[in-house]
């Protein structure tokens, strides 16, 4: 969405695409595939956070810094499911963008690759729209079903509750005429 001046009233224009943001960096392989990295290189460096080590500073001096033990495994541990969480939403992007690229012809996908490999540097605009709006749709497709069966859970949630309840008072209620 941009916002648009309109005589001193800011409104909201809906663009019904993805941005070139988000195309190359939540559907990039590249991109996503270092990002991997970088995250689990973080993980295993900190490791040695443990290990007090020393350091200089302007206002105290030499002075020693350590992470305690059981801050650091529970730092880790947040971090390694962060990893996961992102490894399995990015396949999940990956696949859309793979089923979305596969109606195109050879020579478009190639140059949808050299795009995603370039970092945008080169580009084809008309590919590039195409692409972002069916990617658009497809994925406001699946958060509307996201969205779907989140409602009907909760309403089946409810209404199992609800059920409950009214057996808990109808027992009680026996129970009082006894």
């Amino acid at each position: 969405m941009k916002i648009i001046k309109c005589k001193t009233v800011f409104s909201y224009i809906k663009h019904d695409k993805l941005t070139e943001f988000e195309l190359l960096t939540r559907y990039n392989p590249i991109y996503i595939k270092k990002k991997i990295g970088f995250m689990s290189y973080q993980i295993s460096e900190m490791y040695h956070l443990n290990m007090s080590h020393a350091t200089t500073s302007d206002v105290h001096g030499y002075i020693t810094i350590g992470c305690p033990l059981e801050n650091l495994v529970i730092w880790i541990i947040s971090q390694k499911e962060s990893l996961q969480r992102y490894i399995e939403k990015s396949k999940g992007d990956i696949a859309m963008l793979e089923h979305c690229t596969k109606r195109y012809t050879h020579k478009e996908q190639q140059q949808i690759k050299r795009y995603l490999v370039t970092n945008g540097s080169y580009r084809n605009d008309e590919l590039i729209e195409r692409l972002c709006k069916e990617l658009y749709v497809m994925a406001m497709y699946q958060r509307n079903q996201r969205n779907k069966n989140r409602r009907k859970e909760n309403a089946t949630i409810v209404a199992n509750h609800v059920e409950m309840v009214r057996q808990k008072l109808s027992t009680d209620k026996e129970l009082l005429a006894v």
